[in-house]
C-alpha cells in the first residue's frame, strides 16, 4: 500500500515545490499554481472522455508541458470516435489513439528530464468536473516512460484538492495493475 504524502508533509523529497510565490499582493503555492497549470492544460485534450495535462518543473522552472490528444497526423477521437467506449478506466490503452499528457510533456522536452517534478491534472469531459485522486496517476506505459527519463516525482490533487506528492518509487504498485 503506498502511503500519500499530503502537502504539508514533504520532508526533503520536493523543496522546490512548496515555496510560496507573490504576485500582485497575491500569494500562492507554487504546488497548486503548477497543478492549476496542468488543470487548464487539459481543456486542450481532443479525447472525448477525459481530459488531462501535465507540467514538467525542473529547478523551480517549466521544461515541458502537454496534453492528451490524438498523434500526429492522425484523425481526433471527435472525428473517427473512442477506440476504447465501454472499456474500463486505466486498461486497455492500446486501442486508444491518443498520446498521454505525460508522454507528450516528455517527448516534447527539450532539456534534460532528470530529477524533475511532474504536475498531472485532469478533467471528465462530459461533466467538466476535475478528476482528483487515483484517476490522475500515470498509466503503466507513462510510469515506464517517466522511469526511463529519471523523473523525481509525480504530483497529483487528492480529493480534498490538496496536493499528493509521489516518489517514483512509491508508484511502482502501477505496474503490477
Amino acid at each position: 500500500m503506498v502511503v500519500h504524502k499530503p502537502f504539508a508533509d514533504l520532508g526533503p523529497v520536493l523543496k522546490s515545490t512548496h515555496h510560496i510565490l507573490v504576485t500582485e499582493g497575491r500569494v500562492y503555492q507554487k504546488t497548486q499554481v503548477y497543478l492549476d497549470m496542468a488543470l487548464k492544460l487539459s481543456e486542450l485534450s481532443t479525447c472525448l472522455r477525459s481530459g488531462y495535462g501535465a507540467v514538467l518543473i525542473k529547478d523551480d522552472r517549466i521544461i515541458s508541458a502537454g496534453f492528451n490528444g490524438a498523434s500526429r497526423g492522425m484523425p481526433h477521437c471527435s472525428e473517427a470516435g473512442c477506440g476504447r467506449e465501454g472499456i474500463p478506466s486505466r486498461t486497455r490503452y492500446e486501442l486508444c489513439r491518443s498520446a498521454h499528457a505525460e508522454f507528450n510533456s516528455l517527448l516534447f522536452c527539450r532539456e534534460d528530464p532528470t530529477n524533475a517534478t511532474l504536475y498531472i491534472a485532469g478533467h471528465n469531459v462530459q461533466t467538466k468536473e476535475e478528476k482528483r485522486g487515483a484517476s490522475c496517476l500515470p498509466c503503466k506505459m507513462c510510469y515506464r516512460a517517466m522511469r526511463q527519463a529519471k523523473i523525481l516525482s509525480v504530483v497529483i490533487r487528492d480529493t480534498n484538492c490538496l496536493p499528493l506528492i509521489y516518489s517514483l518509487d512509491e508508484l511502482k504498485f502501477i505496474e503490477e495493475e
